[in-house]
């Protein structure tokens, strides 16, 4: 449904409009977790700043893409991270095919050059993976270019790249004898 440079506008019949030469509409978006153990409830905290203004009146919404190892393990939720109003700009979450959407409430939108953070409650599937590439994307603002988020390679709870969205492992415990 979404391609590079394409603009997707959400009516009965869905409409794709080719806008060629645009910017990725994220200036920068990053995305870290904080449990990477299997079937834990995991806090994946995502900040993002727009290129673009991206108005939630068109219909707009924020698009991750890779992220469906989550899928069949729990709703995804939304929260506030912080002080920021981040998740306040969303109207839910929802799963459209292989994307993560989060549609922007009709009276908010995403401001050209400010940082927005919000949270996103996942539970971890229930084997051991790799972390996915996640890629975002925003529709209502000129160009749908999906851009990798970046994530920091930090250790969490002593697993070496623990910080890294959807990096999972089993966890195993040794007994001394």
């Amino acid at each position: 449904m979404l391609g590079d440079a394409c603009l997707t506008a959400r009516l009965l019949l869905a409409l794709t409009l080719c806008v060629p030469g645009r910017a990725n509409d994220f200036s920068s978006a990053s995305m870290n977790q904080d449990f990477p153990l299997t079937r834990g409830l995991n806090i994946l905290s995502v900040t993002l700043a727009s290129n673009l203004n991206i108005q939630g009146s068109q219909g707009s919404a924020v698009f991750f893409k890779n992220m469906q190892s989550v899928r069949s393990e729990k709703t995804v939720g939304i929260e506030a991270s912080g002080s920021n109003i981040g998740s306040s700009l969303f109207s839910g979450v929802y799963w459209e095919g292989d994307l993560l959407v989060l549609p922007l409430k009709s009276a908010q939108s995403i401001a050209q050059g400010t940082t927005y953070a919000f949270s996103l409650v996942v539970v971890n599937p229930a084997t051991s993976q790799s972390a996915p590439s996640i890629s975002i994307a925003a529709n209502g603002s000129g160009s749908n270019s999906f851009q990798l988020v970046t994530s920091s390679a930090l250790s969490v709870y002593g697993v070496d790249l623990g910080g890294m969205p959807l990096y999972v492992i089993q966890p195993y415990f040794t007994t001394a004898r």
